[in-house]
């Protein structure tokens, strides 16, 4: 492939799909992977990513005679089918595997856990079909980081602890049908930071979670997880930034110690069933910006006292037993950076406080580039949420940072609805449907020009229906049924 002379020089070999105009689909596809790569005993990393290969991996590839510094493999992201070969232990100096996003089915071959020195393994999204030991995994003493999420591979773990994941740093284990884990988080893992379980099949109680004491990221959602959230999962030396465990079965209050993580950038605790108020424990988490609380039995005022977490984006309180009225903000400037905030299905009473959306500074701001989509997230992760948008629930798994959403449906909110709504420009949702607002509807609505759903139905609601909202062109979803409103709207 190469002159000799060169080849002997090339140490690093990446390949980029580039965009191709008049092909099919826009891009250009190398297939299969050019078996006339050899004969590079010089190359550390070898990069095919992202680059639309189908076929097989060849299993002549991993000759140690054509390879035999090769340090990198980086396939992932492709369309590569059939078996990871065996002939890979043939690279003995191999530390990282990356092969990831493909469909790559069978087994792992016995070989792959020979490769003494790897330390990163990405097997993420693969349809591998085998039921393989967590244990294993052990054998590679180096590893630091290991992605089997939805690899298909189905892991059990034994009754005994595995000696040691010394030095493992990321442990990434979505959807490979996990039933119980306990016993292996007894494991010596002293420097992991990232743990991801979610979408398992764990039913059990957790506690062993309190020997992880350099947790940065953990997420058990999805699972069936019994008992009291862990008090423990405030005391990671504040290093934990990222706690999620929605969709389980934890009961019991909230624990005051989550206000330790001082860190915390994303709390999701909904779809459980906790009890008891909203720790002010919470309002020491500064760098917070989700919270969701959502679908719990929390019975609790309004919790003002957020307003002081200067980086909160979401708040979701939906479907609790919050109660009693909104008081006036207690500083000038309140969520100033908010995006999303669901209050719906609660039990709030009383007048909605004007000065709270005087504040909002991110729902007014409309000057984002939306040439380009940029979503929420941190570095471990994309933030997601479940919202009400035009009538139907839908799951936002990225949200996008110009989206922007006010949900207050399902109280007992009366009195009108306040002018300074129409302040917020950026607004897509705005639902206040099932309350016992009264008098018009403002007209600074139609300010809302971003607007793609506006909910004001059965509430009681009086005077014409203001004919300014046709100026509403990104209006798709529209509902004042079951008011005391006349006229129509002419589109």
């Amino acid at each position: 492939m190469y002159p000799s002379s060169i080849s002997f020089m090339i140490s690093k070999l990446t390949m980029r799909q580039p965009e191709m105009n008049g092909t099919e689909d826009g891009y250009r596809k190398i297939s299969p992977i050019p078996s006339s790569i050899t004969g590079l005993p010089n190359l550390h990393y070898l990069g095919l990513g992202s680059n639309s290969i189908n076929g097989t991996i060849p299993s002549s590839l991993f000759h140690l005679a054509n390879f035999s510094q090769l340090r990198s493999i980086d396939f992932s992201n492709n369309q590569l089918t059939g078996p990871i070969p065996s002939s890979i232990t043939g690279l003995p100096n191999l530390q990282s595997l990356y092969l990831g996003s493909n469909s790559i089915n069978g087994r792992i071959p016995p070989s792959l856990f020979h490769l003494v020195n790897l330390t990163y393994l990405d097997l993420l999204s693969n349809n591998l079909s085998e039921t393989v030991e967590l244990d294993s995994f052990a054998k590679l003493e180096y590893l630091d980081s290991l992605d089997l999420s939805n690899s298909g591979l189905s892991l059990t773990t034994t009754n005994s602890t595995p000696s040691s994941f010394r030095n493992i740093t990321t442990l990434r284990l979505s959807s490979c049908n996990i039933n119980k884990i306990s016993e292996f988080l007894k494991t010596r893992m002293e420097l992991l930071e990232v743990l991801d379980l979610s979408n398992n099949h764990l039913n059990e109680e957790l506690n062993p979670l309190c020997n992880l004491h350099s947790l940065k990221t953990l997420d058990l959602s999805n699972n069936q997880l019994t008992g009291l959230i862990p008090t423990c999962l405030g005391n990671f030396n504040g290093n934990l930034t990222w706690l999620n465990l929605q969709r389980n079965n934890f009961h019991g209050s909230i624990p005051q110690t989550l206000g330790y993580a001082s860190m915390l950038q994303e709390l999701d605790i909904s779809h459980n069933g906790l009890q008891g108020v909203l720790p002010r424990s919470l309002a020491n988490c500064t760098n917070l910006e989700i919270l969701n609380l959502g679908h719990n039995f929390i019975e609790d005022a309004f919790p003002f006292w957020l307003e002081n977490l200067p980086q909160l984006k979401i708040i979701v309180l939906r479907d609790n037993k919050f109660h009693g009225p909104i008081e006036q903000p207690r500083k000038r400037l309140a969520f100033t950076n908010l995006h999303i905030i669901d209050m719906s299905h609660n039990e709030f009473t009383g007048t909605l406080p004007s000065e709270y959306f005087e504040s909002m500074h991110s729902m007014m701001m409309d000057d984002e580039d939306k040439s380009s989509l940029n979503y929420m997230h941190n570095d471990y992760g994309y933030y997601s949420v479940t919202i009400m948008n035009k009538g139907l629930e839908m799951t936002l798994v990225r949200i996008i940072t110009i989206f922007k959403a006010v949900d207050f449906s399902h109280n007992k909110f009366d009195g009108k609805i306040p002018i300074s709504i129409g302040r917020l420009k950026a607004l897509h949702v705005l639902n206040f449907s099932r309350n016992g607002f009264t008098g018009p509807i403002p007209l600074s609505l139609s300010n809302l020009t971003e607007l793609e759903s506006l909910d004001l139905s059965q509430n009681k609601l009086s005077g014409k229906i203001p004919q300014e909202l046709t100026s509403l062109t990104f209006l798709e979803a529209f509902d004042v049924s079951q008011n005391n409103l006349t006229g129509i709207i002419r589109r």
